[in-house]
C-alpha cells in the first residue's frame, strides 16, 4: 500500500506488529496443534484472535495511508 501510495517503502510499528501477530497466529494454527492436539480448539481461537488482531493493527497502520490524498502529487 505504501509503494501505491506514493510513500516510502519503510514498514512502520504497526506493519511489523501485524506481521508478527500474522506469523504467530499461523504458528498458533499449524504447528502447536500438531505439538499438543490435545488442545486443538484452543489453538484454533488463539489463531481466530491473533488473525483478527493483526488485521486491526494493519488497519490503524494504514488507514490514514488510505484514506490521505499522495504526497507525491499524482492522482489516486
Amino acid at each position: 500500500a505504501l509503494g501505491h501510495t506514493g510513500r516510502e517503502l519503510k514498514a512502520g510499528a504497526c506493519a511489523c506488529l501485524a506481521f508478527a501477530l500474522m506469523q504467530t497466529a499461523i504458528a498458533a494454527r499449524v504447528v502447536l496443534p500438531m505439538v499438543d492436539d490435545g488442545n486443538y480448539t484452543l489453538w484454533l481461537w488463539s489463531s481466530s484472535v491473533l488473525w483478527a488482531a493483526s488485521f486491526v493493527a494493519y488497519l490503524a497502520g494504514y488507514a490514514s495511508v488510505l484514506l490521505k490524498k499522495r504526497p507525491d502529487g499524482f492522482p489516486a
